[in-house]
């Protein structure tokens, strides 16, 4: 249940010797009810651990609008609008016309609209078909490229698929978020341009295969999220996750791959600024 997940005593935030780093959380969703009581202490933990831009996460009607009204109140946040494989039947010509309007008027008015996302399959736990779910992952993979936004995509039990459809969208840049997925499938999606993102999932002790992933990946194609209020890293498991804590993955991956933090940071700064165009 999400209204189970608890908030984090401040106490328990992230060492502060690491606050001179600054990170980029690229996929959050603080639109979600669990931070409503308490948003700001949520923007101010952030900051205070070296957080300085947020990319709010829009997966329905609700969250689209809300993380638009976020990036307009706080200037380091951003927006991404999209429907999850949960809402496609949402999901038609009119809603991708409000959309493509949306973005138009933000890019005059400082582009803080920087993707379309979340979308993707889910044959996990979707109700809906999975034809269903395809037409409206294509639509919005359309409105995409007819904006040149990035994609944010969730896959879950669809992975093989949702690889090949992009293949009919050449060019489009894309991220597979929050990827858990083996070595061998995430070359394919470096192989074709695309970014993986990671979340507090690295830090968790049976997902070897995750750690394994993040060795082994191009240190150009890695982006780092919390996915926020799910999968708060190891040091938090069990309470509400929040932007604060994509330091910890940023800890885990500098462990993983040797590299000193300065270097890593860098780096993950550049990744996220040129994906997103920020």
């Amino acid at each position: 249940m999400l209204n189970a997940i608890a908030s984090v005593p401040i106490e328990k935030l992230p060492p502060s010797s690491y606050n001179r780093f600054m990170f980029i959380d690229t996929h959050a969703h603080l639109t979600f009810p669990e931070f409503e009581p308490d948003l700001e202490q949520v923007i101010d933990r952030a900051k205070k651990a070296g957080v300085e831009k947020i990319i709010n996460i829009g997966c329905d009607l609700k969250s689209c609008s809300g993380v638009l009204e976020l990036s307009a109140k706080y200037g380091f946040m951003y927006s991404a609008l999209g429907m999850h494989p949960y809402e496609t039947k949402l999901v038609d010509e009119t809603l991708m016309s409000k959309f493509f309007e949306q973005a138009q008027a933000d890019k005059k008015q400082g582009k803080k609209i920087v993707a379309i996302g979340e979308i993707g399959l889910d044959y996990f736990k979707a109700q809906t078909s999975h034809e269903e779910q395809v037409r409206a992952f294509k639509l919005q993979l359309e409105l995409a490229k007819n904006l040149d936004l990035p994609v944010i995509i969730h896959a879950r039990d669809s992975e093989i698929d949702v690889l090949q459809i992009l293949q009919d969208f050449k060019g489009l840049r894309f991220v597979f978020h929050c990827y858990t997925g083996n070595v061998d499938f995430a070359k394919q999606i470096w192989e074709r341009g695309g970014m993986t993102s990671f979340t507090g999932i690295s830090t968790y002790p049976k997902a070897q295969n995750v750690r394994d992933t993040i060795f082994a990946a191009p240190i150009d194609r890695i982006m780092i999220e919390t996915d926020c209020p799910f999968l708060a890293p190891q040091a938090f498991r069990g309470q509400r996750n929040e932007p604060a804590f994509v330091v910890e993955v940023a800890k885990e991956i500098q462990k993983i791959k040797g590299l000193d933090m300065s270097t890593l940071e860098v780096q993950l700064q550049k990744n996220s600024e040129e994906f997103f165009g920020i």
